[in-house]
């Protein structure tokens, strides 16, 4: 019988995991081995459950919980799987998305922390433009000469005065 079994050390060798989270899923029922020797209380698992245990390591690291894995593997059918791993995906993809904005972020300072790494001679006259932005200030609404205020109507904040090296408007 045990021939056509593996251990659980092979089975965790085989699969990266160590023995002991094997004996963890054996006692929650997540995967429980097919044959246990009643004298040494070893465990062996088939082939069929190599693949579930690779199956259930995806879905750890698609960050599911223990609990929903077993909810997975509960009354399992296409619809039911496929309709928790959409819902896995689609955060899977709002992460990624996060992610992004955050490299980007992460970019533009690096960007500017090197150009002030890299200060300009100081005997050379130097023009640098950025682009059109607007600032949140305490007070009353103001532009930057040339510029159009930015829309407030469905903003309740409280704006700030204008620098002082702003002519004044109105």
């Amino acid at each position: 019988m045990k021939k056509d079994l593996l251990s659980i050390t092979e089975l965790a060798k085989l699969r990266r995991v160590t023995s002991e989270t094997l004996r963890y899923y054996d006692r929650i029922g997540l995967l429980k081995p097919v044959y246990t020797d009643p004298a040494t209380k070893y465990r062996y698992y088939s082939i069929r459950q190599y693949e579930r245990l690779g199956t259930i390591k995806e879905l750890r690291q698609l960050g599911m919980s223990v609990e929903s894995i077993l909810d997975y593997f509960h009354d399992r059918n296409v619809k039911k799987s496929t309709d928790i791993l959409m819902h896995h995906y689609q955060l899977l993809q709002e992460e990624i998305r996060q992610k992004m904005l955050l490299s980007k972020t992460l970019s533009r300072k690096l960007l500017f922390l090197k150009e002030l790494a890299e200060p300009p001679v100081s005997d050379v006259v130097f023009e640098c433009r950025f682009p059109k932005r607007y600032m949140i200030t305490f007070g009353e609404e103001q532009a930057a000469p040339g510029h159009t205020p930015m829309p407030s109507q469905n903003w309740s904040g409280i704006w700030m005065k204008p620098p002082r090296f702003w002519p004044a408007t109105g």
